[in-house]
């Protein structure tokens, strides 16, 4: 019997075709509901992830603002040096005129223009640093876990010239606990002298402690993870005089707590 193979092949050609379509047409796309389930997975896995993201920003942002505080540190060191082992000084820190002093002030590093007279070069405690060149990078004097009101964009541009007070983020203490403004004559000598801002709760830059320069310019990080810091600082509209004595004993516990803890390296 003859066979017709060109026919043969050009029929089971044609039923493989029709398979292939068949087959093709029987898959299906993703339906709405698939579509709503990936992305209910993916905002699990973000929602999961971005507390380790914050965590690792604040760290890396602690780490930075250490490093600001220790240079703070060797400025305030280089500028005893050369002045007889006095402080920077400060309006603000009057061992003579106890009932006068501001030490939530302390932040302030230049006064405004109607404080000084209009004089343009009145710096005032750690900002007599960088009128005298011993810090002059002006994003030392801010911490990047600050949130508030006196950040380092606010005064960027014109933190040399800005006509009213420009504050740093960093409390400068002014004088040992002993009221010595002599560096080397403060007793203890592991007392507290810089620390991240304390003037306002809302200013308290790591809510989780504080990084602490001594008088012995060692560094130290201050856990204040149970908020024994935080919680006792004074809101914004507090009267001043409420404040001075807050702020001293946040500069008694800062100078207790470091007793506990090890120096960073």
């Amino acid at each position: 019997m003859d066979v017709d193979v060109q026919s043969v092949h050009s029929r089971f050609s044609n039923a493989g075709c029709r398979r292939r379509v068949v087959g093709a047409s029987t898959r299906r796309g993703l339906s709405l509901v698939d579509v709503l389930v990936s992305l209910a997975v993916v905002t699990i896995l973000v929602s999961l992830t971005l507390p380790s993201f914050s965590k690792v920003k604040e760290h890396a942002s602690r780490v930075a603002c250490r490093s600001n505080v220790r240079q703070v540190g060797l400025g305030m060191a280089m500028f005893a040096d050369a002045n007889r082992d006095s402080l920077p000084p400060s309006v603000f820190v009057t061992p003579s005129n106890v009932s006068k002093s501001q030490p939530q002030e302390t932040v302030v590093l230049r006064l405004s223009a109607a404080e000084s007279g209009g004089a343009t070069t009145n710096w005032d405690g750690l900002g007599v640093l960088f009128r005298d060149e011993y810090l002059e990078p002006i994003k030392i004097f801010y911490c990047p876990s600050y949130d508030a009101e006196h950040d380092f964009a606010r005064y960027a541009t014109d933190f040399a010239s800005m006509p009213e007070r420009v504050y740093g983020n960093y409390q400068y203490r002014g004088q040992g606990p002993n009221g010595e403004t002599k560096l080397t004559s403060i007793v203890p000598p592991r007392s507290a002298l810089i620390s991240d801002c304390l003037r306002t709760r809302a200013e308290y830059s790591h809510r989780d402690g504080s990084n602490v320069l001594r008088a012995d310019l060692s560094l130290y990080w201050y856990s204040d993870a149970a908020g024994t810091v935080s919680a006792s600082l004074p809101d914004e509209a507090m009267a001043g005089s409420l404040v001075k004595p807050i702020i001293e004993n946040a500069w008694k516990q800062l100078d207790k707590g470091n007793a506990a803890l090890t120096p960073t390296p």
